[in-house]
C-alpha cells in the first residue's frame, strides 16, 4: 500500500511541475501554450467566449483530470496490474507487455475522458439535462483545453531546459506535437461534449475513448522502442487531423432543416 500511495502522490505532483528554468522561460512556455490553445478555440469560433461559466469549465477540466487520474486511475491500474501479477510469473508479465498492458490502458483511456469531461456534464446537470448540442460542442472544447495548456506548458518547459542541445527541426517537431496535442484534447472533448446534448453520450464517449486508447499504445510502443518516433509523430499527425476534421465539421455543418431549405 506503501507504493500505492507514492504512486498516488507522484502523479497529483506531476500535474504541476515544472523544470526549474527561471520564471522568464516559464512564462515563455505559457504564453506559447496559451496561443495554441487559443489557435484551436478560435476554429471552433464559439460565441461562449464571455461567458463565465465557460473558464470554469477550462479550469475545472485540468482539476477534475488531476484529481481522478491521481485518485482514481492510478489505483485502478495498480488493481488490474496486481490481478494479472497473480496468474502471470514476473518473467511473463514482461515478455508480454503489450498485452499486459491493455487494460491499463484501457482504464486510463477511460478516466481521461470522463475526468475532461465531467465540467459539462455537471453544466449540463445543472442546466436540466437540456443543453444545445452545438454549445456542448464548444463548453467541451474549453474543458479540453485546460489540461492541454498544462501539458503544453510542461512540454515546452522540458524543450527550453535543453533546447541548446536539439536541432533546429528537432524543435519543430516538438512544437507540433504540442500544437497537436492540444488540438487532440480541445477536439475529442467537445466532440464527447456534443454527443453528451445528443442523448448518444455512450456511443460518442466510448469512440473518444478509443482514440485515447490508441494515442496511448502508440507512444508505448514507442517507449519500447517497437516503433520509431518518425512513425509516432506521424500517426499522431494523422491522429490529431481527423479528430479536428470530425470537430470542426460538427461544429461548422448546417443543420438538416436548413440544409432541405437551401
Amino acid at each position: 500500500m506503501e507504493l500505492l500511495a507514492t504512486q498516488i502522490f507522484d502523479s497529483f505532483k506531476s500535474f504541476f511541475a515544472v523544470p526549474d528554468i527561471g520564471l522568464g522561460l516559464v512564462l515563455i512556455a505559457l504564453a506559447i501554450a496559451l496561443v495554441f490553445s487559443a489557435i484551436w478555440i478560435a476554429a471552433f469560433y464559439p460565441n461562449i467566449v464571455k461567458d463565465f461559466w465557460a473558464w470554469i469549465i477550462l479550469i475545472a477540466g485540468f482539476i477534475f483530470t488531476a484529481i481522478l487520474t491521481a485518485f482514481l486511475q492510478i489505483p485502478l491500474q495498480y488493481g488490474s496490474t496486481k490481478i494479472l501479477d497473480t496468474f502471470l510469473s514476473h518473467q511473463n508479465m514482461v515478455t508480454y507487455m503489450l498485452i499486459v498492458s491493455i487494460p491499463a490502458l484501457i482504464i486510463a483511456a477511460i478516466i481521461q475522458v470522463g475526468a475532461r469531461l465531467l465540467p459539462v456534464v455537471i453544466y449540463w446537470l445543472s442546466n436540466k439535462r437540456t443543453l444545445e448540442p452545438k454549445t456542448a460542442l464548444m463548453l467541451g472544447a474549453f474543458a479540453g483545453a485546460g489540461i492541454g495548456i498544462v501539458q503544453a506548458l510542461q512540454l515546452h518547459c522540458s524543450l527550453l531546459y535543453v533546447m541548446s542541445q536539439i536541432q533546429p527541426v528537432g524543435v519543430f517537431v516538438i512544437f507540433l506535437e504540442s500544437f497537436l496535442t492540444v488540438g487532440f484534447n480541445i477536439c475529442t472533448i467537445a466532440i464527447a461534449s456534443y454527443g453528451m446534448a445528443k442523448g448518444k453520450w455512450w456511443q460518442y464517449s466510448l469512440v473518444v475513448a478509443a482514440l485515447y486508447f490508441v494515442f496511448n499504445y502508440i507512444t508505448q510502443l514507442m517507449n519500447l522502442q517497437i516503433l520509431g518516433p518518425l512513425f509516432v509523430e506521424i500517426i499522431i499527425v494523422i491522429l490529431a487531423l481527423l479528430t479536428a476534421a470530425a470537430a470542426l465539421w460538427l461544429r461548422w455543418r448546417k443543420p438538416a432543416k436548413q440544409v432541405e431549405t437551401a
